[in-house]
């Protein structure tokens, strides 16, 4: 685990955005691998979120942080490729 980034932040908190509940790191939004915001639609996924940041010791391990890892890819593939993505899914629904 010696690879994995130091934890840098003390303070993590949820605050209302927008769009959403934005996760904070002291103060500033965390950010997406691909750059993007990272707000999420409810609470209580911002709140599952946040809880994952908190949890992280002397290293972050992005493994032990689901939740994070969900939104990352919901937000950085998806945003901008709804219609794409509902077409996908309808084609496959199809299947069943």
């Amino acid at each position: 685990m010696s690879d994995a980034p130091r934890r840098f932040y003390k303070e993590v908190a949820v605050r209302e955005a927008a769009d959403g509940f934005a996760i904070t790191l002291d103060g500033r939004e965390i950010k997406t691998p691909g750059g993007n915001a990272l707000h999420v639609s409810k609470r209580a996924l911002a709140d599952g979120v946040a809880a994952e940041w908190e949890a992280q010791t002397k290293q972050i391990v992005p493994a032990t942080m689901p939740f994070t890892r969900f939104a990352y890819v919901a937000i950085d593939h998806t945003r901008g490729h709804r219609d794409e993505r509902v077409n996908i899914l309808v084609r496959y629904a199809e299947t069943d």
